[in-house]
């Protein structure tokens, strides 16, 4: 046989045999069916027949992220020993304040309760610490109170003190919702700041 018809012919071969390779990876329309990745599982007993998972409409919305805190978790800061536990978030009755000092009408006042501890060597400066507070729901304004009770977070602490401090705002709930996001920052001595450290977060709801 003629050697160009016989290498002609093994080629021939070769590509009919990889076309029957890829019609066995594909479904009956022809469409590839790509491989899970990683991310994806196929669909179990609580999946929906379209492999969806099943949600309810009416759940909450997740206002937690991975790694933020929850009400009554500490964090500290490792160079200077200062630790910082949100407590609580207390709503507060407008009726009980100075009629001066009351938000405007729709916003409600609470307070974030938090406890200080320096677990350190040295004393640490309150006033390098401070609190940034918003809604967690869906974003939202708050508004500082510093209504009659707080208790400033300012002064030194000396090692192995331990304080209660509180501070209060305002927000909007029928349009924010109830959940407060709490960031602290702490920025110390100036040889103890770490700037590739992200700030701590509690998420808790106003009760």
């Amino acid at each position: 046989m003629n050697a160009r018809f016989h290498r002609a012919g093994i080629a021939a071969a070769a590509v009919a045999g990889l076309a029957l390779t890829g019609c066995s990876s594909s479904d009956d329309n022809g469409n590839a069916r790509p491989p899970l990745s990683q991310n994806e599982t196929p669909a179990g007993d609580d999946a929906s027949p379209d492999g969806d998972d099943v949600q309810d409409d009416d759940a909450d919305p997740q206002t937690q992220a991975s790694g933020d805190l929850a009400p009554g978790e500490s964090y500290t800061w490792e160079s200077s020993g200062l630790s910082v536990t949100i407590d609580r978030i207390e709503e507060l009755d407008p009726s009980t304040l100075e009629e001066w000092d009351r938000p405007k009408e729709g916003r409600t006042p609470f307070r974030v309760h938090l406890t200080v501890a320096n677990t350190g060597q040295q004393p640490v400066d309150l006033g390098s610490l401070s609190l940034n507070v918003e809604g967690a729901t869906n974003g939202g304004e708050v508004f500082v109170g510093m209504y009659s009770g707080d208790v400033e977070i300012t002064g030194r602490l000396a090692p192995g003190v331990t304080a209660e401090k509180s501070q209060s705002w305002s927000l909007d709930t029928e349009a924010y919702g109830r959940d407060i996001l709490v960031t602290a920052s702490y920025w110390g001595d100036e040889e103890d700041i770490d700037l590739w450290t992200e700030d701590p977060q509690w998420v808790g709801t106003m009760e």
